[in-house]
């Protein structure tokens, strides 16, 4: 069990140190994008700073 956290540990600082403020953004608009075509999209409720998707995705 110990090894393991402290496995867990080491992972997590290394994800922590790679991690920016624009990689983080990056990511968050590919997500968005990926909603957006979605069919199961319907109304995404945010905090203000991502955009808002309002009704259904790209119907295949």
């Amino acid at each position: 069990m110990l090894m393991e956290a402290e496995g867990i540990r080491r992972s997590q600082l290394i994800i922590d140190s790679s991690l920016t403020a624009k990689l983080l953004q990056y990511n968050n608009i590919q997500m968005m994008k990926g909603l957006l075509t979605s069919p199961n999209a319907k109304v995404i409720i945010t905090n203000g700073k991502v955009p808002v998707i309002l009704g259904e995705g790209k119907k295949q």
